[in-house]
């Protein structure tokens, strides 16, 4: 069985989430470029904005930034008074 996590480990955790996340995005972004639009390139008429309130959320946000839709324009994560590394 394996052990609970400790503190550090959830921040370490988190941080690796986090780079995950961006090298993620990082590479839909240049696959993007590639086909010669982008993000801001975007010239569509609606355009879809996520603020997401997060609370000591850390270890959760790879799962719920890495399912976002590819139509949401921006996400807007709000830490709050977190004491994890959200």
């Amino acid at each position: 069985m394996d052990e609970p996590l400790t503190t550090g480990a959830h921040e370490t955790a988190a941080r690796t989430a986090r780079r995950v996340v961006d090298e993620r995005r990082e590479q839909a972004a240049a696959k993007e470029r590639r086909k010669g639009r982008g993000r801001r390139g975007n010239h569509a008429t609606t355009r879809v904005t996520v603020v997401i309130p997060a609370l000591n959320e850390g270890p959760n946000l790879l799962h719920v930034l890495t399912n976002m839709p590819d139509t949401v324009f921006e996400v807007i994560l709000i830490p709050g008074s977190s004491t994890d590394d959200t």
